[in-house]
């Protein structure tokens, strides 16, 4: 994910540590920053955290934690500083529900923060930032190093460690829950808050049959089919709660096999399971129903602890194991670890790609920058052991997985991000815009060092001194020779492994995602410029889309990467979502989104994230946790603050996108590949004229279109019958309708079909899609969503970025 977008600071940290969007974001296109800083803006001091110290308990859910150091001018108006905790690998940040990290008190010495209540055994490292209007900066990450570890917390007086689901008798579900409730055999001393596929029993309706300190007997309302259950234990005489723990009951109908997890981390099993959070992360997405793709991380800074320890290895055993390694063969002896051996063999799986990096680029324990910096990286000796590395991890798949019928897919992270390391995507677009304006647009200042950075390192600029990096053509060519390596390396384990490798297919991947906003300023990319120059096309070309889908453009730009990609390479999205979680009808943008994606046909697709490792919003700040799952593994039931300010929406729910992709199998697939008679493949906004909207569908019509039906989110609605009638005209592939503003329902101009509560909050945008209708066809397939704003056909940026 995300959204210090084009930082180098954001795209490292997106890889390495994989919090995104983030980061997408780990998770998300740079194409959405803003230009330049005010250069007068005064940069606050770096704070340092020097110890830090738990507290225990504090309230009736929060752990509070003393953190110690030089936090210049604390106490002063406008300095505001924000914590980010890392346990257990999950990234606590922001004010939102169970995942948060919030400042209680501040000094110039001393920062009380206040985290969840974590399970016994936790341990958490910390960072914090301080702000100054626009301006910030953050401390070392304290607790990042086997030399100074994540601090250890105390543990919680109360706790569910273990739960059971018993049989249902006399119409109640029945549940033993084991762990620590002191006196819990007093009357009244404890109950048991329970949350089953997102409705909550209240005191009245759950039951108890048994109560002592280590176990408690409970029962609710039984409800045929599928549930997802959280539990909490709360002390009668004080309120306090124990973490949360869920259960399942029964098994959900799977998901169309294509939709996957990106599993960043984020998961946090009980003590017991510390340290089997990758094996139990994977087979909690079996259990809701997504279980037969996986995308994981993979990469030598996971032998560090705190943020880079995403999936909560027990290092001391890890760098045991490593140990016994020779240097370079990092990738080798993970993949044979138990962490990822446990992982790989979870029943059911069919599919896992993994986020690899190397110890050449990386080095041994990820102390380097990759290869942003040095455009001599490539020495024959660094291609040789290159080669070397993934030659053992592809003869350690083939061993240690052979007749599974698995299939790996070895992948970077979004190489248009490296690439553009010089000056962002987003920043390289926008000056490349504006110098082939009609007239070109005077060059700014950051204009100037983006060009200097990424095209000319000899042109002098007014701005201070930047970072030595790479050119794009510098950047291009060191892409170049690293996937070929990896790809010779893959070949040649796959040939040499120790009694073939047969019933287990290894791929390689070149993930891209900035090709639609380079190409718009006919810029280089990833897609149009590394690709072509690989020595053989990679099984597969994978789209981070986040510049597509918070755009509405995700059908359109799929088959345009398809007709530019290698012939052999099939299309997959190693990363879908909507960075865009502001605002209404969050759940019906987000599952229409994933629904486009089927109907393209894509073989994969894996929806960021798993899991909320990014905290609520990652760094988007808009209190919506993001995972398919909770960090419990339990469904997602996420709702906004209140104080949003685009209003809030009630649920963003799991089931219901499993849900829509099952019903979604009946959709025929929507690809140039195989055409429909009536079929729309891309959709013009020409804005507003008067009192109507006017939009042109682009596809394949066979027969002429009569009607046209607009659904925007759930209560907009454009069919037959409408007047005036909603086909303007049509000429071969294009197809011209208008729609009257008042059926959009914006704010003060709500028409019929409008509910009140629509017209009242729709005032900026909407979220749509599209179909046509003939006679001799009937409807076509839905196109969209597309994101459309009032007034204009020009959307400004989402306030998210």
């Amino acid at each position: 994910m995300q959204k210090v977008h084009n930082s180098r600071v954001r795209e490292l940290c997106t890889l390495l540590i994989g919090a995104l969007a983030s980061c997408s974001v780990e998770g998300g296109d740079t194409d959405e920053d803003h230009l330049g800083v005010t250069s007068q803006a005064v940069t606050p001091a770096q704070p340092t955290i020097t110890t830090a110290t738990s507290l225990g308990a504090y309230g009736n859910t929060a752990h509070l934690v003393r953190l110690n150091g030089d936090f210049p001018d604390a106490n002063t108006t406008g300095h505001i500083y924000a914590p980010t905790a890392f346990c257990n690998g999950i990234r606590l940040t922001g004010n939102v529900a169970r995942m948060y990290a919030i400042v209680l008190r501040q000094s110039p010495t001393a920062i009380d923060v206040l985290i969840p209540e974590r399970p016994k055994g936790s341990k958490c490292s910390f960072s914090v930032k301080h702000t100054l209007g626009s301006q910030s900066t953050s401390s070392p990450e304290f607790g990042a190093s086997l030399a100074n570890p994540p601090i250890a917390l105390i543990a919680p007086s109360i706790e569910i460690r273990g739960a059971t689901t018993k049989s249902v008798v006399g119409g109640r579900q029945y549940f033993e829950l084991f762990g620590r409730f002191p006196l819990a055999g007093t009357v009244g001393q404890y109950s048991v808050q329970v949350t089953c596929g997102g409705l909550t029993y209240g005191a009245t309706e759950v039951t108890y049959s048994y109560r002592a300190d280590n176990q408690i007997n409970m029962s609710i309302p039984h409800v045929s089919g599928h549930r997802s259950c959280t539990f909490w234990a709360i002390r009668g005489s004080d309120g306090l709660r124990s973490p949360v723990w869920s259960q399942r009951v029964g098994s959900p109908p799977p998901a169309p096999s294509f939709l996957g997890g990106y599993y960043m981390g984020g998961y946090q099993p009980g003590e017991i399971a510390m340290d089997h959070a990758l094996r139990d992360g994977v087979a909690n997405l079996a259990a809701a129903g997504f279980g037969e793709n996986v995308r994981l991380r993979l990469n030598p800074r996971q032998r560090r602890p705190g943020s880079n320890n995403t999936y909560n290895f027990n290092l001391d055993a890890w760098e045991a194991r490593q140990a016994v390694c020779p240097p370079g063969n990092f990738l080798s002896c993970a993949i044979r670890s138990r962490y990822y051996q446990d992982a790989f063999n979870q029943a059911g799986l069919r599919v896992v790609m993994l986020t690899t990096y190397d110890s050449v680029v990386l080095g041994e324990t990820g102390e380097n920058d990759l290869f942003s910096t040095d455009p001599n990286f490539f020495t024959p000796t660094r291609i040789a052991a290159a080669v070397d590395e993934y030659r053992g991890m592809a003869t350690a798949i083939c061993e240690t997985q052979r007749n599974t019928g698995k299939t790996f897919i070895i992948s970077n992270w979004e190489a248009d991000n490296h690439i553009f390391a010089c000056g962002g995507i987003s920043d390289y677009s926008r000056c490349r815009a504006a110098e082939l304006a009609s007239p070109p647009q005077p060059e700014t200042s950051r204009c100037c060092e983006v060009k200097r950075n990424c095209e000319q390192p000899a042109k002098v600029c007014s701005g201070s001194a930047r970072p030595t990096v790479l050119t794009i053509d510098q950047s291009i060519a060191n892409m170049v020779t690293w996937f070929n390596a990896r790809r010779q390396g893959i070949d040649e384990g796959i040939a040499q492994a120790a009694g073939g490798c047969a019933g287990v297919s290894i791929k390689d991947a070149v993930e891209i995602n900035g090709y639609p906003s380079l190409s718009s300023v006919g810029a280089k990319s990833a897609l149009t410029h590394v690709l072509p120059g690989l020595s053989a096309a990679p099984a597969y070309v994978a789209y981070s889309a986040w510049s597509s889908t918070d755009r509405g453009r995700l059908e359109l730009d799929i088959n345009a990467i398809r007709s530019l990609s290698p012939s052999g390479s099939q299309v997959i999205l190693g990363e879908l979502g909507l960075v865009y979680h502001r605002g209404k009808n969050i759940d019906w943008r987000r599952n229409e989104t994933v629904r486009a994606a089927q109907r393209t046909g894509v073989p994969l697709a894996f929806y960021w994230q798993a899991y909320p490792n990014s905290g609520p919003g990652g760094s988007r700040g808009d209190g919506t946790l993001m995972g398919l799952l909770n960090d419990n593994g339990s469904d997602l039931y996420a709702t906004y603050l209140a104080t949003e300010p685009y209003g809030y929406d009630p649920v963003m729910s799991t089931a219901s996108l499993r849900s829509a992709l099952i019903s979604g199998q009946t959709m025929p697939v929507h690809s140039p590949g195989t055409p429909l008679a009536m079929q729309v493949d891309g959709v013009n906004d020409r804005g507003e004229t008067g009192a109507y909207r006017y939009f042109e569908l682009y596809g394949n019509y066979d027969y002429a279109a009569t009607a046209a039906s607009v659904l925007c989110e759930n209560d907009a609605v454009v069919g037959p019958g409408t007047v005036p009638p909603p086909v303007v005209s049509q000429v071969g592939g294009q197809v011209n309708i208008s729609v009257q503003n008042t059926r959009f329902c914006w704010q003060g101009l709500g028409g019929a079909g409008c509910s009140s509560q629509s017209a009242h909050h729709y005032t900026d945008e909407r979220w749509c899609k599209f179909s046509l209708y003939s006679p001799s066809f009937g409807w076509s397939p839905w196109h969209g969503p597309i994101r459309i704003c009032r007034g204009t056909a020009a959307c400004p940026r989402p306030p998210a970025y």
